[in-house]
């Protein structure tokens, strides 16, 4: 004897069961509907400067995680006869660094061979970034969609041995963000200039840092 058909009424019952469970997990957050962490003014680092942009600009710098921790140093140069000056903010999750922001006073090379040195130290195999596209800000300024970097002016020649000082910021996602890549760059382009605009004057920079007031469109 033939097994008796499924009967409309069955089939609409699983299918409902179907719909509401996926509805569940998505509510709480269970794979595949994991929901984005917060991210808020009061908890990123305050290296980044103003919390309230950096909060706004953070989401497409990075993959979308349930929890995101913040971790950082903001420097201050409080003594201008030394030439040390770091700033730092990593942000992670899973155990994993998802996105660096740093600052730091360098010697003064040229601003071609700057940039040649955060691109070969900053890129990582296998990562899609995009082409370099440069922008104004500073003495020089790069960006793809998973690295934004600017070379600033701080210290006048004379005033350290050695010769001039720049501050060389660099935002770095990573681990590749679920933005598109022109999301990214914009965003990684906000993260750097404002990092970069509050190492200037946590530096006590005495050069004119020729930084933007807002972010350029890229």
């Amino acid at each position: 004897m033939a097994a008796p058909k499924k009967t409309p009424l069955v089939a609409g019952a699983s299918l409902v069961l179907l719909v509401v469970l996926g509805a569940v997990a998505y509510a709480v957050g269970l794979s595949p509907f994991e929901k984005r962490g917060e991210i808020s003014a009061d908890r990123v680092c305050g290296s980044l400067g103003d919390g309230e942009a950096a909060a706004a600009a953070l989401p497409d710098a990075l993959p979308e995680k349930s929890e995101y921790r913040f971790s950082g140093q903001d420097g201050r140069r409080s003594d201008e006869s030394r030439d040390q000056f770091a700033s730092h903010c990593f942000v992670s999750a899973d155990g994993k660094t998802l996105l660096s922001v740093t600052a730091e006073m360098v010697t003064s090379p040229s601003p071609d061979s700057w940039s040649e040195r955060v691109i070969k130290d900053e890129s990582v195999p296998g990562e899609n970034g995009g082409p370099t596209l440069d922008f104004t800000a500073g003495d020089k300024a790069l960006a793809t969609g998973r690295l934004a970097a600017v070379y600033v002016p701080c210290v006048t020649e004379g005033r350290l041995p050695g010769g001039p000082r720049h501050l060389s910021v660099v935002a770095h996602a990573v681990d590749a963000p679920d933005s598109s890549e022109k999301a990214a760059r914009q965003s990684l382009v906000d993260l750097v200039l404002m990092t970069a605009r509050h190492a200037h004057e946590r530096a006590t920079c005495d050069l004119p840092s020729r930084l933007p007031d807002t972010s350029p469109t890229l």
